[in-house]
């Protein structure tokens, strides 16, 4: 993720329980002069998952990435929704 902010992209970091390393992320991307913020949500949990998406589209615009790396053991599908 911190090559995706480093490229320009605002970067939305989610984190389920840790928040601390959420933020060193967060920290690590802005210190390179670009945008970033950490949201708390369960990916496991569609409605936590559209209740986030509804809220990043609102306050930040379309999501045009997507990287998971935390739900290797979870089936998760993604319905594309337009903002």
């Amino acid at each position: 993720m911190i090559n995706v902010g480093k490229e320009g992209a605002f970067v939305i970091v989610d984190y389920l329980t840790n928040y601390k390393k959420a933020e060193t992320v967060v920290k690590d991307i802005v210190s390179q002069g670009r945008q970033a913020v950490s949201k708390q949500c369960d990916m496991r949990n569609s409605q936590q998952v559209s209740d986030m998406v509804h809220e990043i589209c609102d306050n930040f615009g379309a999501i045009r990435i997507v990287i998971n790396v935390a739900l290797s053991q979870y089936r998760l599908i993604l319905k594309a929704e337009q903002c």
